[in-house]
C-alpha cells in the first residue's frame, strides 16, 4: 500500500517549462553579453579608435574601413567584415597623410577592395589595429582637426595645426646623435 509522502516531485511538464524559460533568458541576455560591440557613431571617434577596436576578438588585426564617399564604414576582423552595424565616422572625405621618401608629407590614397559579389569599392578611409596592439601610422585631416595616429600604443594625437604634422613624421629623434653611440 503506498504510503502519502508530503512531498511533491516536479512533473515532466514543469520541468519543460523551467528548461525553456531558461533557455529564452541565455538567449536573450547571454547572446547581447557576448555579441561584438554594435558601432555607434555617436560613441565613436577617430581620437578612440583603438579602444573601439581593441574591445573587438580577432587573431591578426581589426580594421575600419569606410568606402567613398566615405558615409559608411565597416569593422573588419581578421579580413571578414563584423556582424555590425555601418556607422559613419566622417562628414565628408578625410585627408590621410603621410611622409614620402624624401621626408615630404603627401596625401595617400588607400587600395580598393571587393565585397562578397566581386564588386570593387573605392576606399576613403582604413584604420588597423594589430593583434601586438600597433596600429596604422598616419595623419587624418577631417573638420578642421589633425588626428596623428601613432603605430604603438600611444594614444591618438589631436591638433589643429598642419605644421605639427612634419614633427609628428620626424623619425630624427629615434636615431643616436652622438658618433660614440655607434660605436660597439
Amino acid at each position: 500500500m503506498p504510503t502519502a509522502s508530503n512531498s511533491r516531485a516536479f512533473t515532466l511538464f514543469e520541468l519543460l517549462i523551467v528548461v525553456l524559460l531558461i533557455g529564452i533568458l541565455y538567449g536573450v541576455f547571454v547572446h547581447k553579453l557576448t555579441r561584438p560591440p554594435v558601432a555607434n557613431s555617436d560613441k565613436l571617434t577617430l581620437k578612440n579608435i583603438k579602444s573601439f577596436l581593441s574591445d573587438f576578438t580577432f587573431k591578426r588585426k581589426a580594421e575600419i574601413i569606410c568606402l567613398e564617399p566615405c558615409k559608411t564604414c565597416n569593422v573588419y576582423l581578421d579580413g571578414k567584415k563584423a556582424k555590425t552595424d555601418e556607422f559613419s565616422l566622417f562628414k565628408s572625405a578625410p585627408n590621410v597623410y603621410f611622409p614620402d621618401n624624401f621626408g615630404q608629407v603627401r596625401t595617400i590614397s588607400f587600395l580598393p577592395i571587393s565585397d562578397k559579389n566581386g564588386a570593387i569599392n573605392n576606399v576613403c578611409f582604413k584604420f588597423s589595429l594589430f593583434n601586438n596592439k600597433s596600429s596604422s601610422h598616419f595623419a587624418v585631416e577631417s573638420e578642421g582637426k589633425y588626428y596623428l595616429f601613432n603605430p604603438y600604443m600611444k594614444n591618438v594625437k589631436e591638433s589643429k595645426s598642419f605644421s605639427d604634422l612634419s614633427a609628428f613624421f620626424d623619425n630624427s629623434t629615434l636615431l643616436p646623435s652622438d658618433k660614440r653611440d655607434y660605436d660597439h
